[in-house]
């Protein structure tokens, strides 16, 4: 962009006289907005794509562009806000029309980012003595944004950066740092003000945060968090040994750990110094505009930024064909040895019946039938008389009503509506497993997500979490493992006072020392 640097940004080169849509200045960029149907969101697009594919090849001087790149920037996000349904809370491997509709997503943030690069590039030519500081920063605040919501959108999709992507973030914080603009504050009510050295300290932060483990939904707004928390991070050249993370400006590469750096630093290098974050003394403040993140997850965020973790067990690599049933309710069904939901839908006297495989035996009391040693009688016969049924609660707080299948319901034939997908695992640990599989169009995968496993070699299905997620050529996950057996049950809260709830998938999860490793020896009631 500037010649001094050997790694170049390729930019068109301006073929047009004039746009075919509007005249090259912001008032006419802004009268022709109205014309644009908003409500239409596809025809929107198109416009907006035209707009902004043409502005990148028209002459124009760069104060001239970036006002009208500063016009079409809020119509062009929620265009893309609006793609954004299409491709967020799907199937983990979307089929190719989806898969275009988060190319044009992609695109429409390259090209205003192509146009704030080609402003920066004519402002830096135009002015030989005074160089507009402002104007310059907020070109390359613009376009280290437009580049970091790619980035977004990559980790959104369980995805790695594509080639080279790193390379261009890191060559356009180096510009900053030449031309000295990195520190001037620009405002941006889209996704947080700050200046040059806070965008790109964003991008990094997002990187370092482990994205894969964290559930989709939340990433967006732990960006927008972001732009607060990269004011409180240091990137600096110097003692690099207090930084967590340290990453080489001239390697298409993200920022590492320091511990897992196998060479020593050279000069050039840039360390991240998060402590600032982790000694915090509460994450809520950091998290203030990310209310919805779970205080649990925003303390595994803050604990990414303080270590590498390091792993209890080593991975031991293995080919081992197994099947996979994801969500509740098929883990459920396959722990249930295929038995419905609805067979585990007793009555209350019913329910009353079974024994109750999560309470301690007790001894009996032969005295606990006088009357005047229960308060509870006289209240239960009343009940019992008026042909209520209802059980009173032997706790002060709620008491749960658990259930075995019922033996006169017969099993349905709806194995398809509970699928699973034929996989493989890849590598196994005490704790878990890595697993792959080939593209599954309708499986929807998400961290958090409860998963049934069952490989070739055990006849019992094991319940596990999904830890995190990579969807590149194949799709991994990495399953921690909560139980090497489970026993199904039905469970309803009973709460004195107030309504009975409905039933609930449920399960008796058993810790057993398997080769595997896996600890524990006691049951524990584990509420799907």
């Amino acid at each position: 962009m500037t010649g001094k640097s050997d790694t170049a940004i390729p930019l068109p080169e301006a073929s047009r006289d004039k746009h075919s849509l509007f005249a090259t200045n912001a008032n006419a960029a802004r009268a022709w907005l109205q014309t644009v149907p908003r409500a239409n969101l596809g025809e929107a697009t198109r416009q907006l794509y035209q707009a902004t594919s043409e502005l990148n090849q028209v002459k124009c001087k760069g104060k001239e562009r970036l006002e009208i790149l500063e016009t079409l920037r809020p119509d062009v996000h929620q265009a893309i806000q609006g793609l954004a349904q299409h491709y967020l809370s799907k199937p983990l491997n979307i089929p190719e029309k989806v898969e275009k509709i988060v190319s044009l997503a992609n695109t429409l943030n390259a090209q205003l980012a192509t146009g704030y690069a080609l402003s920066f590039k004519a402002l830096l030519q135009e002015s030989r003595l005074l160089k507009p500081t402002e104007a310059l920063s907020r070109a390359l605040h613009r376009l280290i944004t437009e580049y970091s919501r790619i980035l977004l959108r990559t980790y959104q999709l369980h995805r790695s950066p594509s080639s080279g992507y790193w390379q261009k973030l890191h060559y356009f914080y180096q510009q900053g740092l030449i031309q000295k603009v990195l520190k001037h504050k620009t405002n941006d009510p889209l996704y947080g003000s700050g200046n040059v050295n806070d965008a790109y300290l964003r991008a990094l932060l997002l990187s370092t945060s482990r994205p894969h483990q964290l559930p989709q939904r939340y990433l967006s707004e732990l960006f927008i968090a972001l732009s607060r928390m990269s004011n409180l991070v240091e990137l600096r050249g110097e003692r690099l040994e207090s930084c967590a993370f340290l990453l080489d400006p001239k390697q298409d590469s993200a920022p590492q750990y320091r511990e897992l750096i196998n060479r020593a630093p050279t000069e050039g290098w840039l360390g991240m110094d998060t402590r600032p974050l982790t000694k915090q003394d509460g994450e809520s403040s950091l998290f203030s505009k990310a209310p919805s993140i779970p205080p649990l997850l925003q303390e595994r965020v803050i604990l990414a930024w303080s270590e590498a973790a390091d792993r209890v067990s080593d991975r031991q690599p293995c080919n081992i064909l197994a099947k996979v049933a994801v969500g509740i309710s098929a883990s459920h069904y396959y722990i249930a040895r295929e038995e419905v939901f609805e067979t585990f839908k007793l009555n209350s006297k019913e329910a009353t019946a079974c024994p109750d495989p999560f309470l301690e035996h007790v001894p009996i009391d032969p005295w606990a039938g006088v009357p005047d040693t229960d308060p509870h009688e006289q209240k239960t016969r009343a009940y019992a008389q008026t042909g209520i049924d209802y059980k009173v609660p032997t706790h002060t707080i709620e008491t749960i009503e658990y259930s075995l299948p019922s033996s006169n319901t017969k099993k349905r034939g709806i194995k398809a509506h509970y699928s699973y997908v034929d996989s493989r695992i890849l590598d196994i640990s005490d704790s878990g497993y890595r697993i792959q599989w080939d593209p599954a169009p309708n499986l929807k995968v998400r961290n958090g997500e409860l998963m049934a496993v069952k490989s070739a070699d055990i006849p019992e299905w094991s319940l596990a979490v999904v830890r995190w997620l990579r969807n590149e050529d194949h799709s991994q996950v990495g399953a921690e493992i909560l139980a090497t057996t489970a026993t199904p049950y039905s469970a309803r809260v009973l709460n004195a006072g107030q309504p009975i709830t409905d039933y609930q998938r449920a399960a008796l999860a058993i810790w057993r020392q398997a080769k595997t490793g896996w600890h524990g020896v006691n049951g524990r009631a584990l509420h799907l």
